[in-house]
């Protein structure tokens, strides 16, 4: 059973080296795989920010419309749009309106949801 574990943490120390040291490009800077990991294991903890970045990497929307793709309800979605925003993981397009916001990836997100962390 050790030997499995520490086979199972070589692997996993592994695959974070790699991509400790991989470097994503962003428009006009360049950011270390680091600050991406940072943001990966926050998104990954909650299965409700999880939902709503897969949803969100399809295409911009409205709330109801990822809480009904996502099967979570519509307050529990506002709550993780808005950690989600705190972090710069997602931006609303139309924050001047009440009702009918529209939410989006930013370049930050979008570097999260297609990173190899992320799958």
């Amino acid at each position: 059973m050790l030997s499995y574990i520490n086979v199972l943490f070589r692997k996993i120390t592994k695959k974070i080296s790699y991509m400790k040291f991989k470097i994503i490009k962003g428009s006009d800077t360049i950011k270390t795989s680091d600050e991406i990991l940072k943001e990966i294991g926050y998104v990954l903890v909650s299965n409700y920010r999880t939902e709503v970045m897969k949803s969100l990497s399809e295409n911009a929307k409205i709330p109801s419309t990822i809480a009904k793709e996502a099967g979570i309800r519509t307050n529990h979605i506002s709550n993780t749009l808005k950690q989600l925003k705190d972090h710069e993981l997602v931006e609303c397009i139309n924050p001047e309106v009440r009702k009918g916001r529209i939410y989006r990836l930013t370049e930050k997100g979008e570097d999260v949801i297609n990173s190899d962390g992320f799958k």
